[in-house]
């Protein structure tokens, strides 16, 4: 699985239980089709550079997320289809994150109203636990590279 981090613009004249619900329901498509919640942050209500469906304001929400392609699929059709979503921005990190302990309970609660979906994810926690330190080594793999362009640019100006 791949973590992938979603951004959405939710209707600014949502109540605080409409946006809740809004946010669950797209936590239990994740969950239903085998993805993980990392983690869930409500940004809160803020004033938008421009308007977007003539809202000058939104309710923003980020989610970081590890998806596999059908589950993509499914989670940017409901985004897509939903009319209290104005906008949304689904886009693959780098490197793989492991879901906060809050967010593997709250998994569990919502994987026990379904049997099928608890097996998924439980399954795919310890291949992200595994894939932390090569995140690490690419990092100084990515530094070492960066060092040899700088070292060559500096080589050609003397030059």
């Amino acid at each position: 699985m791949r973590t992938y981090e979603l951004v959405m613009i939710l209707q600014p004249g949502l109540e605080e239980e409409a946006l809740d619900a809004a946010v669950n329901g797209l936590k239990q498509v994740v969950v239903d089709n085998g993805g993980e919640i990392v983690r869930v942050e409500s940004m809160g209500r803020r004033r938008m550079a421009y308007l977007i469906q003539k809202h000058s304001e939104g309710h923003y929400v980020l989610m970081y997320l590890n998806l596999e392609q059908p589950t993509i699929l499914e989670l940017e059709r409901r985004l897509k289809l939903s009319d209290d979503v104005i906008r949304h921005l689904l886009v693959r990190l780098d490197e793989e994150m492991t879901p906060e302990p809050e967010a593997v309970e709250e998994m569990e609660a919502m994987a026990s109203a379904e049997p099928d979906a608890s097996a998924e994810p439980d399954a795919s926690a310890e291949p992200d636990a595994s894939a932390e330190p090569e995140g690490d080594e690419t990092e100084g793999e990515i530094e070492e590279e960066v060092e040899a362009v700088e070292d060559t640019t500096v080589e050609e100006e003397v030059s």
